[in-house]
């Protein structure tokens, strides 16, 4: 509660009462949704125990090779409580195929105790007293330094994972790409980066709240607006060697990393692949200076995030000015002229307002908008996905606008005259709603075959 207050308190400070007293509105409704963590299954966990002895076996027969993950988790005065269930979470990993490195910059001991008294026996287990603190980018880099495996994970040394995490990535990676089978590890995978779900929980895991489900696909545009890759990660072990932490974006160096490696191959050369694991695997413990709990403990975090977007348009010339958005650790792109500036965008898509509720705009692959009666003021819950830029699947030919030499095209697949003026399709009041659903599909369609993306914009509003 306390925390709640002190969240709603900043958020005032930053913009006022009445966006103040709509995001209090919309988290009181929120918080009233039930969740619950669901744990896998006995029958479930079998499974997987026998689909790793299947894969142990394939390896022994040099069918496969297994990956290697080392688990790297830089430590500072670690709660030691935390830290326990912390190393726990993997040493009881279904997947057994892992090294945990842990990198202790701690003003004590403690650390270095209880790794002496519970794990030192475990070899697949590696702490080392780092001499200096180096803040949490130099440290993880000093853990990099460390690591054997194939793919390289990261992890908080306050949270856990779920005893199938590892086992996740590793049947994703097997099964999805083909491997060689020599028995050696094909280090050019075309997976290059996986993460999954996650949720919070209390200091104590008594409760398991705010499940952030991720979009279905990876979403580059999303990834603009937000750090929502966030936990748990794992990387392939040659690409993180190659791009590693850096210093000056300590409290975003996450942001900072994933946005490299995921423009390196939007924008760049590289096809390595970014892979969505739909399954909450990862509890972000909150307590009292973790940032889930109190955003303002860490504000240089999000002054980080800002200039690690801002380093991207840098690198690849893109024209525009990264903004923040009223909820801390999110941001806007805003463009130039968008359609030079992304020449891989094709459409622009806003929402369509009607009295105090969306009622169109992005909408999934059978035309259903996503956010349909969500209040205009709202910002989608917790995650806040409603008001940021995004990548959209199907578009609204209400409220689009299209790049120039795509404009004719349009015209001929929906039959209608586009208003460059408006940002619409002249006599659409003419369309029935079933009419208007399969324009919206074909277009959107149309786009994506052409190797286009639509991107949505929510401040691009219509009302009607």
């Amino acid at each position: 509660m306390f925390n709640s207050v002190k969240k709603t308190i900043y958020y005032a400070k930053r913009n006022g009462i009445i966006p103040t007293y709509y995001a209090a509105k919309e988290r009181i409704e929120d918080n009233k949704k039930i969740y619950a963590f669901e744990d896998i299954s006995e029958d479930e966990r079998n499974i997987l125990k026998d689909k790793y002895k299947s894969y142990h076996n394939a390896e022994e027969n040099k069918q496969i090779k297994m990956p290697y993950f080392s688990v790297v988790v830089p430590c500072f005065n670690t709660n030691t409580n935390f830290f326990i269930e912390m190393v726990d979470s993997v040493r009881n990993q279904i997947y057994e195929k892992f090294e945990l490195i842990l990198v202790d910059a701690s003003t004590n001991n403690n650390l270095l105790d209880i790794y002496n008294e519970r794990y030192s026996f475990d070899d697949r287990i590696i702490y080392h007293k780092l001499e200096t603190n180096d803040g949490i980018a130099g440290n993880t880099n000093n853990a990099i330094l460390l690591a054997k495996g194939d793919y390289i994970c990261l992890l908080d040394h306050d949270d856990e994972i779920t005893d199938y995490a590892l086992m996740l990535f590793a049947d994703k990676i097997i099964e999805n790409e083909k491997m060689k089978t020599n028995g050696s590890f094909d280090n050019n995978c075309k997976i290059g980066l996986l993460y999954t779900d996650e949720d919070k929980c209390n200091t104590d895991k008594t409760r398991f709240y705010e499940p952030n489900i991720k979009k279905k696909d990876f979403d580059f545009d999303y990834l603009l607006s937000n750090n929502y890759i966030c936990h748990f990660t794992a990387i392939r072990s040659d690409i993180l060697k190659e791009f590693k932490f850096r210093k000056d974006y300590d409290g975003a160096q996450d942001f900072d990393l994933f946005l490299r490696i995921a423009a390196k191959t939007f924008f760049g050369k590289d096809d390595y692949k970014i892979v969505h694991i739909d399954k909450v695997a990862y509890h972000w413990r909150c307590h009292d200076m973790s940032t889930s709990a109190n955003p303002a403990s860490k504000k240089y975090a999000y002054d980080s995030g800002l200039l690690a977007i801002e380093n991207i348009l840098k690198t690849y010339k893109i024209n525009g000015k990264v903004t923040r958005l009223p909820h801390l650790g999110f941001y806007r792109i805003n463009y130039n002229n968008i359609f030079e500036d992304r020449p891989d965008i094709a459409a622009v898509c806003g929402k369509i307002v009607s009295g105090r509720f969306i009622s169109g705009g992005i909408s999934d692959e059978m035309g259903n908008p996503i956010y349909l009666g969500l209040h205009k003021k709202y910002s989608g819950g917790f995650t806040h996905r409603a008001a940021c830029q995004q990548e959209a699947i199907c578009l609204d030919i209400r409220n689009v606008r299209l790049r120039e030499d795509f404009i004719t095209e349009a015209e001929n697949i929906t039959g209608l005259i586009y208003d460059k003026e408006k940002n619409t399709f002249k006599d659409i009041s003419t369309l029935s709603n079933d009419k208007l659903k399969e324009l919206n599909i074909s277009l959107s369609q149309r786009i994506r075959e052409k190797g286009y993306i639509i991107l949505y914009d929510p401040q691009m509003t219509r009302k009607i």
